[in-house]
């Protein structure tokens, strides 16, 4: 994914898929000073025909929610139902690192998908953020014979 994520104060429908963006802030990750309070990220990806597969990787510390065309494939440190923007997180890691999962591409919506993603910090105090996420797509390398 590029560098560039949108974020936004939180909205009821803000990780489906047919969310309007236009109050949404763009901003560069790494650059984003000591923030508190969940913080909100959405991004537009396409799929790739064929899929078999997709990974979701994330790195993250503390809580995290993440949603693929407004549906939750990955959640962390957070307690199960829904979560609201006052939510605290559950726990953390010691450090940022990679962590997600691998999902069926049926979760996909062939080539219009987004991801939008939640992040809970453990109390109401300034965190920086220090996030970023991929998504890769896995197919066979073998062609697929639609006959057989």
């Amino acid at each position: 994914m590029e560098n560039d994520l949108r974020i936004l104060y939180y909205c009821s429908d803000w990780k489906s898929q047919s969310f309007t963006e236009t109050d949404w802030n763009t901003v560069t990750l790494g650059s984003a000073s000591a923030v508190s309070g969940t913080q909100y990220f959405r991004k537009a990806f396409n799929g790739i025909p064929s899929m078999a597969a997709y990974e979701l990787e994330m790195n993250y510390k503390f809580g995290i929610i993440a949603y693929i065309n407004g549906a939750e494939v990955f959640r962390d440190y957070m307690a199960d139902g829904d979560a609201t923007p006052s939510t605290l997180c559950s726990g953390g890691y010691e450090a940022y690192d990679y962590r997600g999962v691998i999902r069926p591409a049926s979760d996909l919506d062939g080539t219009n998908n987004v991801l939008a993603v939640e992040l809970h910090f453990p109390d109401a105090g300034e965190h920086a953020i220090d996030f970023d996420a991929f998504v890769a797509s896995l197919a066979s390398s073998t062609p697929v014979d639609p006959t057989a």
